[in-house]
């Protein structure tokens, strides 16, 4: 019932928390693991999707933890798949764990770009085949026609961008669109 709203999805966790707490006095604290992007420290939902209205600026730790009378703790739900799966699961073995989740919507993924240019190592798929200066570069000469200048590295192109060309402003758009991409991507993965 995500339709009905963060409030009414809060009200509701509090009363189940409570309920259960009720009959397993036992229970030292609650744990929740919610979709968005959660502030730990405190159990704030910072912001969310449209897969629930109103759910972004819930406080649900300390909702819980007024509806409960004990310490809450609230992590995203990819994170607490996450470390479930590095502490229980299939990544038990291993120091680093990368987990995806696919469901409702995506967490953690990596977006690989610019399949068909050769990067400066060698090799077809990095962000720094087209994001870098001479990536740009070359990119923009794999683009260029009769009616576009030859340029001599980054800067050059950028002044040519500066200048009104119309190829190199738009190399410049969307290599910096990518980064961005390629940034949040790592954000959603990392978390920083």
């Amino acid at each position: 019932d995500a339709m009905r709203g963060g409030a009414d999805v809060a009200a509701r966790i509090c009363g189940l928390a409570s309920s259960l707490v009720a009959s397993h006095p036992q229970v030292a604290g609650v744990a929740v693991a919610s979709a968005g992007v959660v502030d730990p420290s405190t159990g704030d939902i910072v912001s969310a999707t449209g897969t629930m209205p109103g759910w972004g600026g819930t406080p649900l730790g300390a909702l819980l933890q007024e509806a409960t009378g004990l310490k809450a703790r609230v992590l995203n739900d990819v994170h607490a798949h996450g470390l479930g799966e590095a502490t229980l699961g299939a990544g038990q073995p291993y120091r680093t764990v990368l987990s995806i989740a696919v469901g409702t919507g995506i967490g953690g993924a990596l977006v690989d770009f610019a399949p068909d240019m050769t990067c400066s190592c060698g090799r077809k798929g990095h962000i720094e085949s087209f994001c870098s200066g001479s990536g740009i570069t070359a990119w923009y000469d794999s683009l260029r026609g009769e009616s576009d200048p030859e340029v001599d590295g980054g800067r050059a192109l950028q002044e040519l961008a500066e200048y009104g060309n119309a190829l190199a402003a738009a190399c410049f758009s969307r290599s910096a669109f990518a980064l961005g991409e390629a940034t949040a991507s790592l954000v959603n993965c990392v978390d920083p």
